[in-house]
């Protein structure tokens, strides 16, 4: 399992990020398959915040609102965690979020973002 996680890793610095969902196993439960990401404009959470809608574990969102404007801070609702992308199709640079989250993040304008399910951590 450990070298699966390496590989699913590279994966994501590399940009494949829906191809590495497809390298991680199935569970019956819907909590596993859950993304969706708590934002604000301003740090420490703080400001106006909003959720990006509710979605699926592997599947690339376009993100509206504060995460496309003004984004300061961010996390993931669930504990499969997420990964922000500069472009809207889930590459180019990317931020991994988990239910901790970023209480500061940089002036970056993230326009996509999937959820990505890793068993040794949720």
């Amino acid at each position: 399992m450990y070298f699966k996680s390496i590989l699913i890793g590279a994966l994501l610095a590399a940009g494949q990020a829906t191809f590495a969902a497809t390298l991680l196993p199935t569970r019956d439960d819907d909590q596993c398959r859950r993304a969706q990401l708590y934002g604000c404009n301003e740090s420490d959470f703080s400001g106006q915040c909003e959720d990006t809608d509710l979605g699926y574990t592997g599947v690339c969102y376009k993100t509206t609102g504060v995460f496309q404007d003004s984004l300061a801070s961010a996390r993931s609702k669930y504990s499969t965690g997420a990964v922000l992308f500069a472009n809207g199709d889930c590459t180019g640079d990317y931020l991994w979020l988990d239910t901790e989250g970023q209480s500061s993040i940089s002036a970056k304008k993230y326009q996509s973002y999937v959820g990505i399910f890793i068993p040794e951590y949720s």
